[in-house]
């Protein structure tokens, strides 16, 4: 009995990771966010038609220098509005991660001490007082 052949993974293979299309998208636009990027063709490590969708959504500004070769775009950059949609990626992707919601839940946690803190120092102090 012979064993099924892996299939090489894709850049667009399906994942149980919901949020792994946005971290892709999120990686593409984070690569742009300090860097104008003079050529984008096959020879960069970059997803090119995700490169094109954000340049069509208007997160990235580029000239589309496509030829028979394939797609190619020159002086790549973000745009306002991509780095506000990159801010808000990057939040997204720290709530949904393990970390994010182990410091969300620790931050809360030192508001409740505080807050106990606060309301027992008050009323020590009033005990004192009186």
């Amino acid at each position: 009995m012979s064993n099924p052949k892996e299939e090489p993974i894709s850049k667009h293979a399906i994942s149980d990771n919901p949020t792994e299309p946005l971290q892709r998208y999120f990686d593409c636009l984070n690569f742009f966010a300090l860097r104008v990027v003079k050529k984008v063709d096959k020879s960069t490590d970059l997803d090119l038609p995700l490169v094109k969708n954000l340049i069509g959504q208007g997160c990235l500004a580029g000239s589309d220098s496509s030829s028979y070769d394939g797609l190619a775009f020159t002086n790549v950059s973000i745009t306002p509005q991509g780095a506000v949609v990159l801010a808000e990626w990057a939040s997204l992707l720290r709530a949904s991660s393990v970390k994010g919601q182990l410091m969300e839940t620790l931050g809360k946690l030192v508001w409740l001490f505080a807050g106990m803190f606060i309301t027992l120092s008050g009323a020590l102090l009033l005990t004192i007082i009186k």
